[in-house]
């Protein structure tokens, strides 16, 4: 954005297979989650986006990283997680509170929330963990526009914003997580159809 969208060299190999989620952590080394490759394909972008050693990750959609390090990705049934400052080792998987075939994935670092989506249709609904307290299972979200949701992110105020990957609707919802969930105004518009990725800087 800052020098015109410029394209910039594509990152190939690594594993890439079916690539779906995305994650960057605070290094720069960057993790995308190989639907079919049942891998996290890892690229250092500080030295020429260079392949790293892949992490071993059956099937994942979604794919997020906490300040400590901690990479969570979604599975058929239940989140891994892996400790990427000590060699990817394998962490207890999250696996509570009902959660079924998730499939975004958003980790909020001030709270110590991680939200897990399913994209259900219609509705839908978003797990929430508390991973500062054993990944307790904390009350769901549910409504506020939720239909397929898949890709989420959350900022540095706390807002979580929802990708609805449905083609009647073609939204983001909005939740105020600072504030017991409370829905916000849909983003709507600008061609939304099929929305899945969302980022935001």
């Amino acid at each position: 954005m800052a020098h015109g969208n410029a394209v910039l060299p594509a990152i190939t190999g690594g594993g890439l297979n079916v690539p779906a989620g995305i994650a960057v952590d605070a290094s720069g080394k960057l993790y995308v989650a190989n639907w079919l490759g049942a891998s996290v394909s890892v690229f250092d972008t500080a030295h020429g986006n260079a392949a790293l050693p892949a992490i071993a990750a059956g099937g994942g959609w979604g794919v997020a990283i906490d300040a400590s390090g901690k990479l969570y990705v979604t599975n058929l049934s239940y989140v891994q997680v892996f400790d990427t400052v000590h060699g990817n080792a394998s962490l207890p998987e999250i696996d509570g509170g009902g959660l079924n075939d998730p499939l975004g994935v958003a980790v909020d670092d001030a709270s110590g929330k991680l939200y897990v989506a399913w994209g259900g249709y219609p509705g839908g609904t978003v797990w929430v963990f508390d991973t500062a307290h054993g990944n307790a299972a904390l009350a769901p979200i549910t409504g506020g526009g939720l239909n397929g949701p898949g890709g989420m992110v959350v900022d540095a105020s706390g807002k979580l914003y929802v990708a609805n990957n449905d083609t009647d609707v073609g939204n983001l919802s909005v939740f105020d997580t600072a504030h017991g969930n409370a829905v916000l105004p849909a983003i709507t518009g600008g061609g939304l159809i099929l929305p899945w990725g969302v980022a935001i800087h």
